[in-house]
């Protein structure tokens, strides 16, 4: 899986801390590429789509609910990002030839596991305003994250949700009202 987002990475790897996950790594890919990756997937529901058995596309899109990096929440007693549900973050799954093209066309690949621990060291923090401290002094470091469109056909945009339209509707309302409550 490809995921853009840097909040949303230390958030799904525990900053680097899982099993099986021990390294951040920043992979840099030109735009071209990933417009290419892109105009092979197709949007899913995970919820739906799990329940679903036979081939599946190659190249899947997916959003979750945006991670904060200046602010935390605790969870079962676990640090982590602020979810942001109000806001999405793009997840890219490959397979197959997508995956290969993926890896083929790789510019660079920088480690970026130190950061991340950085950033939990500054999470671990008691109180918001030691953790915004903490935050405001790591942020020449972090990622300069900024909104991207790729360069694709507009009904395929359209398809992944990433110009407003039925797709992007659909993805507006996951997990609103789950659990009695709107994200």
């Amino acid at each position: 899986w490809i995921k853009p987002s840097f909040a949303w990475t230390l958030y799904r790897s525990g900053y680097g801390c899982k099993p099986g996950q021990p390294r951040i790594l920043k992979i840099k890919l030109a735009h071209a590429d990933i417009a290419h990756l892109l105009s092979n997937c197709k949007l899913i529901n995970t919820k739906k789509e799990a329940t679903k058995k036979g081939k599946t596309n190659p190249g899947r899109v997916q959003w979750d609910p945006e991670r904060d990096l200046f602010q935390t929440d605790e969870r079962e007693g676990r640090v982590q990002p602020r979810r942001m549900p109000r806001t999405r973050a793009i997840q890219i799954g490959l397979a197959q030839i997508l995956s290969e093209y993926y890896v083929d066309h790789i510019i660079s690949i920088e480690d970026v596991t130190d950061l991340a621990h950085k950033v939990a060291k500054a999470h671990r923090l008691k109180g918001d305003k030691a953790t915004h401290a903490a935050m405001e002094d790591l942020r020449t470091e972090l990622p300069n994250e900024q909104p991207y469109l790729p360069l694709l056909p507009l009904e395929t945009l359209r398809n992944l949700a990433l110009l407003p339209g039925p797709a992007a509707d659909e993805v507006a309302q996951l997990g609103r009202w789950e659990d009695g409550q709107a994200d």
